[in-house]
């Protein structure tokens, strides 16, 4: 994870799983979610309003991931393809010094090792 700045921020706006392999491509992308798109745009330009930190989590996997093998699913979100990015309307937004892209090799975001220290060096959040 790569942090921008030490600021401490009181509070955040995660944004989970808004990637092309769940939004536009790919086995498991569903078109009609990409209907919210606008506004987590209003509630991003809201949280950086506040002051508040903005975390995106992506799907992203190995070819060998566990989950394909767990839940019977055929790759998706592989690291290094499209469907692992950030639709277009929010990449703009992903490279700020008040984000943070993590990264998720698993069903639930907080077992992910980067959001975890995350959590541990900002307790206000």
């Amino acid at each position: 994870m790569k942090i921008k700045n030490l600021k401490v921020y009181n509070g955040c706006l995660i944004v989970v799983d808004m990637v092309n392999g769940f939004i536009k491509e790919g086995m498991l992308h569903d078109k009609k979610i990409k209907e919210i798109i606008p506004r987590i745009i209003e509630l991003m330009k809201e949280a950086k309003t506040a002051g508040k930190l903005i975390v995106f989590i992506k799907d992203t996997h190995n070819k060998d991931a566990a989950e394909y093998e767990r839940f019977g699913d055929k790759p998706h979100c592989l690291r290094g393809t499209r469907e692992a990015e950030l639709v277009d309307e929010l990449k703009e937004y992903e490279n700020r010094e008040d984000t943070i892209s993590i990264e998720k090799n698993c069903t639930n975001f907080m077992e992910a090792p980067d959001f975890r220290l995350l959590m541990e060096n900002q307790p206000e959040i």
